[in-house]
């Protein structure tokens, strides 16, 4: 609640600002989408580890408006992964087999495959066997 709070008063005095033609847009674009991640990662304290993954899911799709917001979303979803939730394993295994390009990528995509896998997750099992023929 508190960074909404400061998000939105930060936006009306940019807002404002530029519109008085005392700043850029794109000089404070940069800002606001920082301010804008933080308000995802404050909310994911308050989220399940499926809305987590959702939020990071979010994130990593707002990308196409500023690499900020794939790389926090990607970061997030990292986190998720190492902690042990299947399907955020298996979306970093996707992303590793898709836009990896080293022998480590393949590696790393296997593993976190195989760790989905054994915790008896359907998508994980179905991509292992894939690779495996």
């Amino acid at each position: 609640m508190l960074f909404s709070i400061g998000f939105f008063s930060v936006s009306a005095y940019y807002y404002t600002s530029v519109r008085q033609h005392k700043i850029k847009i794109s000089s404070i674009a940069p800002i606001l989408f920082q301010i804008d991640i933080y308000t995802y990662y404050a909310k994911t304290y308050f989220q399940d580890k499926e809305n987590q993954f959702k939020t990071a899911k979010t994130l990593y799709a707002k990308g196409i408006f500023d690499p900020l917001y794939s790389q926090a979303g990607n970061n997030m979803m990292t986190k998720l992964a190492d902690s042990g939730y299947a399907p955020s394993q298996v979306f970093q295994a996707d992303l590793l087999m898709v836009h990896g390009n080293t022998q480590e990528h393949k590696a790393a995509a296997r593993q976190y495959y195989e760790n989905a896998a054994n915790q008896k997750y359907s998508t994980a099992i179905e991509r292992l066997s894939v690779l495996r023929n």
